[in-house]
């Protein structure tokens, strides 16, 4: 595959700014359904318990996926900044060098 490479920073900077949004809304998500298992409870009784225990279960599972799901988007995020960043700084330290070489 000898296909050229080109690789525009603002796509990556756009692309974590993205993944901070999807980040942000997967914390949101996680949120959405805190303590529902006790207010279950408190508004139905013991007699809802096992019900409670299951959405207690059901909530800890989408706290975890969501909070994984965030911590990736994040890592991501990053990830696509710091290629800009060093993206932009060899662009710079390169045409530099071509620029003396070339005795512009």
């Amino acid at each position: 595959m000898s296909d050229e490479l080109n690789v525009l920073t603002s796509d990556l900077r756009d692309m974590s700014t993205t993944h901070d949004t999807a980040a942000a809304g997967f914390s949101a998500a996680g949120d959405t359904t805190s303590y529902v298992e006790w207010k279950v409870l408190a508004t139905h009784g013991p007699i809802c318990w096992s019900s409670q225990q299951a959405l207690c279960e059901a909530n800890e599972a989408r706290k975890s996926a969501s909070e994984a799901m965030m911590n990736a988007s994040n890592g991501l995020s990053r990830n696509l900044t710091t290629a800009a960043s060093q993206y932009d700084q060899i662009d710079a330290q390169e045409s530099g060098t071509l620029g003396r070489t070339m005795h512009c």
